[in-house]
């Protein structure tokens, strides 16, 4: 599949050919946040980092990208002649008409984009293959560079979903029933050490003499609330979310860079919209 926006690129078996001789191949890397981690958890991190890296063979790219950060760049980033165009071949109208509504529209798509485009932070992991022979004209040539393509990203994914670690849960943060439940009896196991108790159907028994204690139950209630012990039971297990673009999604990608389109968060989805897209929402 031909890609429209950069004349040269042919965009098929999920890898592009952005010129003669250069096959690559895009994933989307979903990072785990680290603002709230722990330094020994920010260095696990960093090392099974390291160790990915020092596992590879060939060069990688990583991609950061922050989208629709400057509303009004974007606005202007292109001629509203271009939109103005658009409009004229979407819906015939005259020229005036077409002044008029263009000046609508980008008021419309300033206030739009403020109030459903937010700051995207994107992350890509580039791989790529280079040839001495024309990819393009060369089909063993290209069937080798796709299959070498294939190894190089399958081995980065692989690495990259391998980074994860167990963190704690917070105290301060929900927990199920099970971990609160769990939580009361580590309580009441602290205490019946503190106090040198044990503990049976029948009721709480003393571990000098194995007597019975009768207010066993109150003393250990009093304990715990006087000694509060601040447990962190929960672990969440983090990794990294690593997923190689499809043909089209590596289109849309490319078209991002080249022409006006704007990424918008729908529930938690991340969908582009070109200036034709935008401008069919006003006219519904």
């Amino acid at each position: 599949m031909n890609n429209l926006f950069l004349e040269k690129a042919i965009i098929r078996d999920n890898a592009a050919l952005i010129d003669s001789q250069t096959l690559i191949s895009i994933a989307e890397v979903k990072p785990i946040g680290i603002s709230d981690l722990e330094p020994t958890e920010k260095l696990e991190l960093c090392f099974q980092y390291q160790y990915f890296l020092r596992s590879l063979t060939f060069p990688i790219q990583v991609v950061l990208r922050l989208l629709n950060k400057d509303c009004e760049k974007y606005l202007y980033r292109k001629r509203m002649a271009d939109v103005e165009e658009t409009i004229k071949t979407s819906y015939k109208r005259n020229y005036k008409d077409v002044l008029s509504e263009s000046e609508e529209f980008k008021t419309w798509l300033k206030h739009f984009l403020e109030m459903n485009a937010r700051p995207a932070l994107l992350c890509y992991l580039v791989v790529a293959v280079h040839s001495s022979t024309d990819l393009a004209k060369n089909r063993a040539a290209y069937a080798w560079a796709l299959q070498l393509l294939d190894q190089r990203m399958a081995h980065c994914i692989s690495r990259l979903s391998s980074i994860k670690f167990k963190k704690k849960t917070k105290a301060n943060t929900s927990r199920s029933n099970w971990e609160k439940e769990e939580e009361e009896k580590i309580q009441e196991k602290k205490a019946m050490i503190a106090f040198g108790m044990f503990k049976k159907s029948s009721g709480y028994y003393s571990l000098n003499d194995f007597g019975n204690i009768k207010n066993g139950k109150q003393r250990i209630r009093d304990f715990i609330k006087n000694n509060f012990f601040e447990e962190i039971i929960a672990e969440k297990e983090l990794s990294l979310q690593v997923e190689r673009l499809s043909e089209k999604r590596m289109s849309n990608l490319f078209d991002s860079y080249c022409k006006d389109f704007v990424l918008l968060n729908k529930n938690g989805l991340y969908k582009y919209y070109s200036l034709r897209d935008l401008f069919d929402m006003w006219v519904r």
